[in-house]
């Protein structure tokens, strides 16, 4: 599997069943998060703002999304050693 982005990845991972579209939606949040803030800094980059986003909207969640979708890929043996 190809995509050109991380959200067109997101889109063909919930496309293919691989991942719930609750989880593709927040994981794109993330992705756009990441994108337009602290790559890109279309806005100044806040630390404290960033610090209250990542432990009030629940990113940690991404982490059990990403485990998941990793032992899911393991057990499919789609994933490189």
């Amino acid at each position: 599997m190809s995509s050109e982005t991380s959200i067109k990845c997101v889109e063909e991972l919930k496309g293919r069943g691989v991942i719930r579209s609750e989880d593709a939606e927040f994981i794109k949040r993330v992705v756009r998060f990441r994108n337009n803030i602290l790559v890109h800094g279309y806005a100044s980059i806040d630390i404290e703002r960033v610090k209250r986003v990542i432990e009030t909207r629940g990113y940690a969640k991404a982490f059990q999304i990403i485990e998941e979708l990793h032992k899911r890929l393991e057990e499919s043996k789609l994933v490189d050693p």
